[in-house]
């Protein structure tokens, strides 16, 4: 896989945390992990440490989702994360 190949599939990927449900953010993480793993292989260690960043941003906000704490930072952070991606 080239890596236009696997940013574009990760993008598609990132497209899925959009929906701030607990069971969709995990979904998206394991994705997402898979998707690390692509990307190093084509070369895109960047794209591939960013991703691995907004991994960590979705554990924290499913964390206080699933602790039914303020989700204001944890989000923030989320889409901070979205936004660093060459999506």
């Amino acid at each position: 896989m080239s890596g236009e190949e696997a940013t574009a599939t990760m993008c598609g990927h990132v497209q899925q945390v959009q929906v701030f449900r607990a069971d969709a953010l995990g979904a998206a993480a394991e994705q997402l992990q898979e998707d690390v793993t692509a990307l190093k292989q084509a070369g895109e260690r960047q794209t591939a440490k960013q991703v691995k960043a907004l991994i960590v941003a979705i554990d924290d906000a499913r964390t206080a989702l699933a602790n039914q704490e303020d989700t204001a930072e944890p989000f923030a952070a989320l889409q901070a994360a979205i936004a660093d991606l060459p999506c």
